[in-house]
């Protein structure tokens, strides 16, 4: 596993990051499946993705690094769009995704399975132009 995070990494599919307290690893945040381009069309998007251990969570480590992990996709990767997905019943998710202003496009139905239960998956989008807008940074 560690070795395919590397490759992707290497590749520029995927840039992963631990979250730390206390020097200690606490979670996860990422930007994965990073697309430029599909055939003719130029993509330039990356979905965030973030965990936080269950004693941490509430405490807003999940907030402060998905804003440092955006940051970077639009400021350093120049991402057009990037993308959050959350589990429909895992609200405390969908507040870090409003803090930081994602915009909400749908859900979708019976996403996958977990334990045997099917769980729903709501779909956020960030456009680098309303980032931008929200840090006072004019862009083209």
């Amino acid at each position: 596993m560690v070795a395919a995070l590397v490759d992707a990494q290497r590749e520029g599919r995927g840039f992963h990051w631990a979250v730390s307290y206390d020097q200690q690893i606490i979670g996860l945040v990422s930007l994965i499946d990073v697309r430029r381009r599909h055939r003719s069309w130029t993509l330039n998007r990356a979905e965030l993705a973030y965990w936080i251990g269950l004693p941490y969570q509430g405490r807003g480590y999940a907030t402060e690094a998905a804003v440092a992990v955006t940051e970077f996709g639009f400021g350093v990767l120049h991402l057009h769009k990037i993308r959050v997905y959350h589990a429909a019943d895992n609200p405390a998710s969908g507040r870090t995704i409003d803090k930081l202003g994602f915009r909400f496009v749908g859900e979708e139905r019976d996403a996958f399975q977990k334990d045997g239960v099917w769980h729903h998956l709501r779909h956020f989008e960030l456009l680098s132009r309303e980032w931008a807008e929200t840090k006072g940074i004019s862009t083209p």
